[in-house]
């Protein structure tokens, strides 16, 4: 079972979809998601572009989508050079 934090409720509704917290809380212990914890990934990229973060069995925040540029301070951006 996967323990989705208020805070990550809160962080969905403000950054991925305008939804009830119940919805939020189901969409955030998706299957998918709860696969992904169950392997120990750190973050679920969402078809929104948000980033779920995991920490073991719990959905700890959502991040906003970035330009798909950047994650974690690495860039992937081409040289345009």
């Amino acid at each position: 079972m996967i323990i989705v934090t208020n805070h990550a409720i809160e962080r969905y509704i403000e950054r991925v979809e305008r939804v009830t917290p119940e919805v939020a809380r189901e969409r955030l212990s998706s299957p998918t998601i709860q696969m992904a914890a169950q392997i120990g990934c750190e973050c679920v990229k969402l078809g929104s572009g948000a980033r779920v973060v995991l920490s073991g069995s719990a959905v700890l925040t959502v991040v906003a989508p970035t330009d798909g540029n950047t994650w974690k301070g690495v860039s992937h951006a081409k040289n345009p050079h």
